[in-house]
C-alpha cells in the first residue's frame, strides 16, 4: 500500500464522517426549524400553523415547507392584506441554534 493508496484511503474516511455529521446534523435542524416558524405562524383555525413541515432530501439540506393553499399569501401579503412573514421569522430566529447544531456536529 503506497502513499497514494493510504492518501485516498484516508480522505474517503474523512469524507464519509464529514457526510455523516452534516446528515446528523440536519436531522436535528429540521424539527427545530419546524417549531420556531410554528411560534411565528399566526393561528385562527390552526390549519396554517400544522401545514409546517420540513423534509430532507439530501444528506447536506432540509427544505421548509408550509403546504397551507394560502400560506403564501400571509407571507408576502396581498394588495388587500399586508404581509405577516412568519416562515421568515421562524427561521430567522432559528438560526443561532442552527449554528449551535452544526457546529456541535462538526466538533468546531
Amino acid at each position: 500500500m503506497g502513499f497514494d493508496s493510504k492518501y485516498k484511503s484516508n480522505l474517503q474516511n474523512v469524507l464519509s464522517t464529514f457526510r455523516t455529521n452534516i446528515n446528523d446534523a440536519m436531522q436535528e435542524c429540521g424539527p427545530i426549524g419546524v417549531e420556531s416558524i410554528k411560534v411565528e405562524t399566526p393561528v385562527i383555525t390552526g390549519n396554517l400553523r400544522e401545514s409546517n413541515k420540513y423534509e430532507q432530501k439530501t444528506f447536506d439540506s432540509v427544505d421548509f415547507i408550509n403546504d397551507a393553499s394560502y400560506a403564501a399569501f400571509v407571507e408576502l401579503g396581498t394588495y388587500k392584506q399586508g404581509a405577516n412573514p412568519f416562515f421568515r421569522r421562524g427561521l430567522l430566529g432559528a438560526l443561532q441554534s442552527f449554528k449551535n447544531i452544526i457546529f456541535k456536529n462538526m466538533k468546531l
